[in-house]
């Protein structure tokens, strides 16, 4: 991460001329990231929110984002509402490991709120195989600071992504017989034949226009 001679300087400055009391206001409790957990047929798209609370004030952040790339492909990540664009390094997206990289312009723009980090846009393969893949967000000591440059340590609760096949919906449905012959109180079994027979739901309620004759 790229420490601005500026930044240092305007840092310093600020430091030096607060507070103890104000220091120590500047400080919350509990920094925490959240990622979502979300549910996806294979070949779908699906979007997983990184959210931040609890923030104590940061100068600069280079959080990493892993996932399973044999299962899902990152096709783009949106900036979201906590740092400006300005502030944000687009990370590679073909990369083993994906960075998202921030650093504040000036000390005006630290802020303290809550808010959407990024959102992660994620392309279900057609191969994928159907089961729950995670997506872990992680960082190295250095990489989260706070406006003296003093590490900020965050609690992490990892998203992830649970792929099941996409089903397929039925196109028809027809019966093995056509007619039948029924003598009373015999009976004769109708089996439905589904189009495709691939079809996911293959469940039928049965039903007679005169119940008094079958």
């Amino acid at each position: 991460m790229k420490r601005k001679i500026l930044a240092l300087f305007l840092a310093l400055t600020l430091i030096f001329s607060m507070s103890a009391t104000a220091v120590t206001a500047f400080a919350a409790t509990g920094p925490a990231i959240t990622l979502e957990k979300k549910d996806a047929y294979v070949g779908d798209n699906v979007s997983i929110v990184v959210s931040i609370e609890n923030n104590p004030g940061l100068w600069g952040m280079d959080l990493r984002i892993s996932y399973d790339k044999s299962a899902m492909t990152l096709t783009s990540v949106d900036n979201g509402t906590f740092f400006q664009s300005s502030e944000w390094t687009k990370g590679n997206l073909s990369a083993d490991v994906y960075t998202l990289s921030y650093e504040a312009g000036d000390l005006a723009d630290i802020t303290t709120a809550s808010g959407t980090l990024a959102t992660l846009n994620f392309t279900i393969k057609d191969d994928a195989t159907p089961g729950t893949y995670a997506v872990n967000a992680s960082y190295n000591s250095g990489d989260i600071i706070n406006i003296s440059f003093a590490d900020v340590d965050f609690t992490i609760t990892n998203g992830s992504i649970t792929v099941a096949n996409k089903p397929v919906p039925v196109t028809g449905v027809s019966l093995d017989k056509t007619t039948a012959t029924v003598k009373t109180g015999n009976t004769v079994t109708l089996t439905p034949v589904f189009a495709p027979d691939t079809a996911t739901n293959k469940n039928v309620t049965w039903s007679s226009s005169n119940e008094a004759v079958a």
